[in-house]
């Protein structure tokens, strides 16, 4: 898959989860969308408009301190 095709199926997704957070929301629950920090994603306007929302909290969480790490290839 070409880098082109990745961020078209990156961005599907993201916009499912919005769906899904949005749903979240309208009944009253609790969601997480969690994503790392520096992801080009938090720029859409869609996510951007959606973390504007009444009751909508934005928090930023190093998860190196719970131990999570990756490795890169």
């Amino acid at each position: 898959m070409n880098p082109e095709q990745e961020k078209k199926k990156a961005v599907e997704h993201i916009t499912f989860c919005l769906e899904l957070l949005h749903l979240q929301r309208a009944r009253g629950a609790y969601f997480l969308f969690e994503h790392p920090q520096s992801a080009d994603s938090w720029d859409m306007p869609e996510l951007v408009e959606f973390m504007q929302l009444d009751g909508v909290m934005v928090e930023v969480a190093d998860q190196c301190m719970y131990g999570l790490t990756t490795t890169f290839q």
